[in-house]
């Protein structure tokens, strides 16, 4: 017979569940313990044998953040790339951001974008503090509690984003922000150079060139363990079907409707 996760069946399964199921609902019951006191709001663990569920903390009690500004120029946009190590206030390192293009190779990590960022945490929580990594999270750049993936971040710039119109888009061109445990993290790109790759269709671009910015400051109201959803959608695009599906409407600036408004 096979065995269901319900109390009804858990007599059906066989000892060894039954004892994994018992270690995990102690570890859940720990962890509240050890953690509770941090005013946070916790998501759940699935049960043994399934996928973890996305696991979102909200917290007043993230560890303090150095601010820190960095600027870059890339005249090899195709192998453009950086580290940044993100300090707490005690000294610690507490994110590393690190954004690279899609000739990048990374074992735990596919870029994707012409120029990607994504932010992990290195530290390990101190009590009192919340969780460093919640379960399923390795990018804390996404927005939604269950991404598509890790790439699922506005962090991923893509050409069509830095044309025409769509740089000043807010949100998804050349300025994007990320309020996320205790900090704002924004990263602006500047002076895009874009150029045809040779013997390429035209839809076939190369981010040849740019400058970067990061700037990251402290923002008390920032509580989410991965970052606030933003207000703004991205925009749509222009023909679908057509030759030219990768071009944007950028003229029409879409806003999310606000949680629990009225559907028409």
């Amino acid at each position: 017979m096979k065995c269901l996760w319900s109390f009804r069946r858990l007599i059906a399964c066989k000892g060894s569940l039954a004892l994994e199921y018992g270690v995990t609902m102690l570890v859940i019951f720990l962890s509240g313990l050890a953690w509770g006191g941090s005013g946070q709001a916790w998501g759940v663990y699935s049960l043994p044998g399934y996928p973890p569920k996305p696991w979102v903390i909200h917290s007043s009690a993230w560890p303090k953040i150095r601010p820190v500004e960095r600027h870059y120029t890339f005249k090899d946009g195709p192998h453009a790339g950086l580290e940044l190590p993100i300090y707490g206030t005690d000294g610690r390192k507490l994110y590393r951001l690190r954004c690279h293009t899609y000739l990048y190779t990374d074992p735990n990590f596919d870029y994707s974008g012409d120029f990607e960022c994504i932010l992990s945490a290195l530290y390990h929580a101190k009590r009192g503090e919340p969780l460093s990594t919640p379960v399923h999270y390795y990018n804390l750049l996404v927005e939604r509690q269950e991404p598509y993936g890790d790439w699922d971040s506005r962090g991923r710039f893509l050409i069509p984003d830095i044309l025409g119109a769509c740089t000043r888009y807010p949100q998804y061109g050349l300025t994007r922000s990320f309020k996320l445990r205790g900090m704002k993290i924004t990263l602006r790109m500047r002076d895009p150079t874009i150029v045809k790759k040779p013997g390429k269709p035209s839809v076939e671009w190369t981010l040849a060139s740019f400058r970067f910015t990061v700037q990251v400051v402290p923002d008390p109201r920032a509580r989410r363990s991965i970052a606030q959803r933003t207000r703004y959608l991205p925009p749509l695009t222009l023909h679908p079907n057509g030759p030219n599906s990768y071009a944007l409407n950028c003229a029409v600036v879409r806003l999310r409707k606000p949680a629990g408004a009225a559907k028409h």
